[in-house]
């Protein structure tokens, strides 16, 4: 999954919200991305097995995640919503029931670094 991102060269990286409200541009986006690491010389990720994307996209969420929170530490009060947005997304992706249990122990015990930090 080295190439997760590559794509996003080439054609941008839209935000989290514009993606997850517009099917359809997500897969145009999509489509658009997987074409620009052929053309980089990358794999083509529709051949990856579909745990080991939903994992990389996990990871990809729970990037965001942190970093809503660290805004939010910040003092940047509109990070809560993103951060509300993207632990639901993180929930809902069908993930194996032990990434699943890994994912939850991870996200709380972030929550529980962030109090003591404040």
């Amino acid at each position: 999954m080295i190439w997760h991102d590559a794509g996003e060269l080439a054609v941008g990286d839209l935000p989290f919200p514009v993606k997850a409200q517009n099917p359809t541009l997500k897969a145009k986006i999509d489509w658009l991305e997987e074409e620009a690491v052929v053309r980089m010389g990358g794999p083509i990720s529709s051949k990856y097995d579909e745990v080991i994307k939903r994992r990389a996209k996990c990871a990809d969420l729970i990037e965001m995640w942190e970093m809503g929170h660290t805004e939010l530490l910040l003092g940047n009060k509109f990070a809560k919503p993103i951060i509300d947005d993207i632990r639901k997304a993180i929930q809902e992706l069908p993930l194996t029931p032990d990434d699943a249990v890994a994912v939850e122990a991870y996200l709380n015990k972030f929550l529980e670094l962030c109090v003591e930090s404040n």
